[in-house]
């Protein structure tokens, strides 16, 4: 398999420089997005609303959920399993 000699940097230097670019091309491009008025800077403070409230939400009824979780006697050990992987999905 042959190489394109052209897309391979001279340097070391010339690899970073162009890695740099690259990246900050990127982040330009992502603020541009963020920053244009429209329905994406809507999107993005719903996701942010909905991050705030899941994380209240789980400060909030964490111990009650552990509480309820720990009172449960009687279930069978598949069932308390799978409430365990139920419960450190949600905190």
């Amino acid at each position: 398999m042959r190489m394109n000699q052209d897309l391979l940097p001279e340097s070391l230097s010339d690899l970073y420089e162009n890695m740099a670019l690259a990246f900050s091309s990127q982040f330009e491009n992502l603020i541009e997005l963020v920053v244009t008025p429209g329905w994406r800077q809507y999107q993005l403070i719903i996701i942010l609303f909905l991050w705030a409230l899941a994380f209240v939400l789980r400060l909030l009824t964490q111990k009650r959920w552990e509480a309820w979780a720990r009172a449960r006697t009687g279930w069978p050990k598949w069932r308390l399993r799978t409430l365990v992987q139920l419960m450190r999905r949600l905190t």
